[in-house]
């Protein structure tokens, strides 16, 4: 039986997405968004501006392709925050969160080589880390915004920042994706989840903070697809395919791109 999430702001109709549509929205948007920076932007672009230099590309082309991949970008930045709001809702509905925190490491080992080679270009890039384990900061940091509020007034505003600042501060530590802002977004949506107003505002904020103005757009889209969340889980048939989709479509892409534009 599917459970509704408990929203304050108002009752819910029933219409909408549920989180079924969203995960796949995410998949989609992520996917638009890799294949911008893997194949389009680190393959194709660079090429243009080194390998293919002599053969003197036309402007009008090499404008056209710099448009897509801005729209690809665009659509990308979908993908993290509708994540990030999807993991609070697992957080808040799990009853195996041991588990779903050792799947969020276990990927994100598995994701870091094939995370590195695709879009940092090395085998080994110590200097940012994989999705996957801002995730998992953000996953850990939720059970001790829970467990802080069996504080009253202001001493739980109190543990609750102190748990946003270590999680912030592991997420700096670490360079994972996104930051330390990543890991705090996880947490404000986690306090801003009864009100779709709260909502799209963090993750404009988050997109205020993180990012170029010319891709918010794809920042607002995020925060108006949760707001539309119908506070169902829907059917999610084969969950193991969505934590492997990252390592593997990042692995795919860069092969491609090897083969084709060798």
């Amino acid at each position: 039986m599917e459970r509704a999430v408990p929203v304050k702001a108002g009752k819910w109709t029933g219409k909408g997405l549920s989180g079924a549509a969203l995960k796949r929205l995410a998949v989609i948007s992520m996917l638009a968004d890799h294949f911008a920076v893997v194949f389009l932007e680190n393959g194709l672009l660079y090429q243009m501006d080194h390998a293919w230099a002599a053969l003197h590309v036309a402007p009008a082309v090499y404008g056209l392709l710099l448009r897509v991949i801005l729209g690809l970008r665009i659509l990308g930045r979908i993908a993290f925050p509708v994540y990030c709001f999807l993991l609070v809702q697992g957080f808040l509905h799990t009853r195996h969160y041991g588990a779903y925190l050792r799947n969020l490491i276990l990927f994100a080992l598995i994701s870091e080589i094939p995370f590195d080679v695709a879009v940092m270009g090395t085998l080994f890039e110590p200097e940012v880390q994989n999705i996957y384990w801002t995730l998992a900061i953000g996953l850990a940091g939720l059970q001790f915004m829970r467990r802080a509020e069996r504080f009253a007034g202001e001493a739980r505003w109190f543990a609750w920042g102190a748990v946003m600042l270590a999680a912030g501060a592991v997420g700096h530590f670490l360079r994972v994706d996104y930051g330390w802002a990543g890991t705090v977004l996880i947490l404000v949506l986690y306090l801003a989840r009864d009100s779709r107003a709260l909502l799209f505002l963090t993750v404009l904020l988050f997109g205020l903070m993180t990012m170029p103005p010319e891709v918010l757009i794809g920042v607002a889209a995020a925060g108006l697809l949760i707001c539309l969340y119908n506070g169902r889980r829907g059917t999610i048939r084969h969950k193991l395919f969505y934590y492997w989709f990252y390592p593997v479509h990042l692995g795919a892409l860069w092969a491609l791109g090897g083969l084709l534009l060798q």
